[in-house]
């Protein structure tokens, strides 16, 4: 309590703190993805499929710590999986790379050129974002762990203690730094948050998908138990599932993460999301049908 740990757990400190999108920051393993021209989206979908030999290529360009060439010739048929564990260990080298200098602007750069055996193709603009958030937002906030103890002693004392938001600052929520704080337990008007948005509509399509496969038809409804315990941990992941079987996503306020409203998801989006794989088979004619009328989308079973 009270401190700050040092040398490789803080670097794996940070990289839990910088993995998800953070404050319109993007999440440090999709930042490198897109540097390479990798989507990290489509690895995380099917993390047991064989990699392209484009993707194969594009991943070359990662700069491995302690691998040699031979090594890297061995790792030539690799999987998603696999890919997704080269991605994070360039992660943690560019975090140890910025350690080693401090925590200094001046070294993003030169962490980025370690990080590649190439000059990638696509823009590294994300990774510069990425690790200047971390020298600027999350290490200064981490750097207050001291005041743990000492709020403790000043409650105990019956003094003023500040206060703060709650939850998981895991969750692409590294707002709710430092600790020590007395935090409030939600703002009702910044759920679900965005990170809470991803997963849940992540959770709906797999509800569909997986009814889909066991009956080979859409739900007629969803029944879903909600606790407020779960919201204030999750920042609304449950929220987020509803929103998304309701065919809504939520809009947010850019400077205080609060929603300013929904909007509806158009057809032909939710076609795209929910109709992926088998599923098209015997669906695709009839969804593009609907579709182009402009129907509300009455899929069998709906």
């Amino acid at each position: 309590m009270g401190q700050l740990p040092g040398g490789e757990q803080l670097t794996d400190l940070l990289f839990s703190l910088c993995r998800l999108p953070n404050l319109g920051t993007p999440g440090i393993r999709e930042a490198v993805a897109r540097a390479c021209g990798l989507g990290l989206a489509s690895l995380l979908d099917a993390p047991g499929r064989r990699l392209t030999p484009e993707e194969l290529q594009q991943l070359a360009m990662l700069n491995v710590p302690g691998e040699d060439e031979n090594s890297r010739l061995e790792t030539a048929s690799v999987s998603a999986s696999d890919a997704i564990e080269r991605l994070e260990t360039c992660c943690h080298h560019l975090l140890a790379v910025l350690q080693e200098h401090h925590f200094s602007l001046s070294a993003v750069e030169q962490a980025i050129t370690t990080c590649f055996l190439s000059t990638p193709s696509s823009d590294v603009s994300d990774v510069c974002a990425v690790l200047s958030f971390v020298c600027t937002e999350i290490l200064p906030r981490l750097m207050q762990t001291g005041d743990e103890i000492r709020h403790v002693l000043k409650a105990l004392d019956g003094e003023y203690v500040p206060a703060g938001p709650s939850g998981s600052p895991t969750r692409g929520m590294v707002h709710v730094l430092p600790t020590g704080r007395n935090f409030y337990t939600l703002d009702p008007r910044a759920l679900p948050s965005q990170s809470a948005w991803e997963v849940g509509s992540q959770l709906a399509k797999a509800l569909i998908d997986r009814h889909m496969h066991e009956t080979g038809r859409y739900p007629e409804s969803v029944g879903l138990s909600i606790w407020g315990t779960s919201a204030l941990r999750t920042q609304g992941d449950d929220i987020a599932q509803v929103f998304a079987l309701l065919g809504v996503r939520p809009q947010w306020q850019h400077e205080n993460r609060r929603l300013r409203g929904i909007e509806v998801i158009p057809l032909h989006e939710l076609v795209g999301q929910l109709a992926s794989g088998l599923q098209t088979e015997g669906n695709s004619e009839r969804l593009k049908g609907n579709s182009e009328r402009g129907e509300s989308g009455r899929w069998e079973g709906q």
